[in-house]
């Protein structure tokens, strides 16, 4: 394994960079309003690695929409895009990875009435809600774990997503977990 080298998606400018929004700020008042998303690659066993992708809502935590694939293609991004159709008004927010700058990526938001932010150039710390899920997601499925297929790999990321929405508690949450949090707290103001 080359654990010297990272995956990064960062092309050069091959398409339109997108105005930084969200500027760190990571608070939203209510779901659906701010989303982020990146793609990560784990490292499945010698030869073999995976592409995850997550968009994340950035009110409760909750993972809205991933996608696994064996290569970081534009479908990747593209196929977890695709569920968010329902969230109208929402800031995507990204780094500058080149799925982010194609107009694919652009006229499906426009499509879904999103406005795109990015993060400045290598600066992870403008994107930090999304590298702490997969920080999370690692520690807790990758880290000293080797996985002999992409299918079963994939079963566990399953699992685990489940996990992290359903039942994982958040303590500035009040012990509640993301999908919990959210269903307890518009249900009050609806």
């Amino acid at each position: 394994m080359d654990s010297a080298r990272r995956y990064n998606s960062y092309r050069g400018t091959v398409g339109r960079i997108a105005e930084r929004d969200i500027k760190r700020d990571f608070q939203a008042d209510a779901p659906y309003q701010k989303i982020v998303t990146d793609v990560t690659e784990i490292q499945l066993n010698d030869h073999n690695k995976a592409y995850l992708t997550a968009f994340v809502d950035l009110y409760a935590g909750e993972v809205l929409s991933y996608h696994l694939a064996e290569t970081p293609t534009l479908a990747l991004v593209m196929n977890s895009l695709k569920a968010l159709s329902k969230h109208r008004g929402a800031i995507i927010h990204s780094d500058q990875g080149f799925h982010y700058q194609t107009p694919a990526f652009i006229n499906m938001l426009k499509d879904f009435g999103m406005t795109q932010s990015m993060s400045r150039k290598a600066t992870p710390v403008d994107n930090a809600p999304i590298e702490s899920f997969f920080h999370i997601l690692k520690a807790n499925i990758v880290h000293h774990k080797r996985y002999e297929s992409f299918h079963d790999f994939k079963m566990v990321v399953d699992a685990f997503i489940n996990y992290y929405n359903n039942h994982r508690i958040k303590q500035k949450h009040n012990g509640l977990s993301p999908i919990r949090y959210r269903q307890l707290t518009t249900e009050a103001v609806s």
